[in-house]
């Protein structure tokens, strides 16, 4: 997720993506690294939440939306499973 936001933020600097002292970023990224794709997936609402809470307290330029994040998060978790794929693949070879 966090190189996901680091494109947009790379390509759209005025939407003020990139990480602040106090917003947490780093804790959400190990949080979600923790549960891996398949608890990303039981706890969408939960990081669409906070997603959403950290842009609200930002005040970003564009306004939120659900159905982008959602997008986002999974096109996350779909990385997450194919590179966990590749991995597996190394090993067994």
């Amino acid at each position: 997720m966090k190189h996901i936001i680091e494109w947009w933020q790379k390509r759209f600097p005025w939407f003020d993506l990139s990480e602040h002292a106090d917003c947490g970023c780093h804790t959400v990224a190990k949080w979600m690294n923790s549960l891996g794709p398949d608890g990303c997936e039981k706890k969408l609402e939960q990081i669409l939440y906070r997603l959403e809470s950290e842009a609200k307290k930002r005040h970003l330029s564009i306004p939120f939306r659900r159905f982008w994040a959602k997008r986002m998060v999974k096109l996350a978790i779909r990385r997450s499973r194919r590179k966990q794929v590749t991995q597996k693949g190394d090993v067994l070879q």
